[in-house]
């Protein structure tokens, strides 16, 4: 049986695929706590409101396209243009939902709520600067991934055309991953 070693990817693209784990696993715990909220809130026909259904569920599916676009990149073997695309995609819909974490928090429905109520505790200022220490995520795990992933394919732009280099797979391998071949 012949033995193959495992591809050697160069140490920039090996990083790209790590700091993919970092972003799955950030993405991992909204995605479902976010499903199950909006799970719940279906169930709860007395106190079903539309607004937080459609925001769980829409964060929700953006977090889990962030795991789904890491998923591909880790399994397929792709160029630096397809690398700049998915991190683009990644910085995009973690942007999305850091807007999204911001606005509800500044001006969701609750707000209005707690002013007429003097039992209500939440405040928006406190929340709001919650959300935006959020935006340190962002600058750690999705953008520096993203321009690193640009400069790899600038470089590569200038030498070989729009799709860069593409690995060449063995057999054995192209059986195993076929996404974006």
């Amino acid at each position: 049986m012949p033995t193959t070693a495992p591809q050697a990817l160069p140490l920039g693209l090996q990083m790209l695929r790590g700091a993919g784990i970092f972003q799955a696993l950030i993405a991992l715990p909204i995605c479902l706590f976010l499903g199950f909220n909006a799970f719940i809130s279906v169930l709860e026909p007395y106190d079903w409101m539309l607004y937080y259904f459609l925001t769980d569920t829409t964060t929700s599916i953006m977090a889990a396209s962030i795991i789904f676009s890491v998923y591909v990149q880790r399994k397929a073997i792709i160029s630096p243009h397809q690398y700049l695309l998915f991190e683009a995609f990644k910085s995009l819909m973690a942007t999305g939902l850091w807007l999204w974490l911001i606005l509800d928090a500044a001006f969701g429905p609750w707000v209005e709520a707690c002013r007429k109520e003097s039992w209500c505790h939440y405040e928006t200022g406190p929340r709001v600067t919650r959300a935006g220490l959020a935006s340190v995520v962002l600058f750690v795990f999705y953008y520096p991934p993203l321009g690193y992933s640009y400069l790899v394919w600038k470089e590569s732009s200038g030498k070989e055309g729009l799709e860069g280099e593409r690995v060449e797979r063995t057999e054995e391998e192209s059986e195993r991953s076929p996404l974006l071949a």
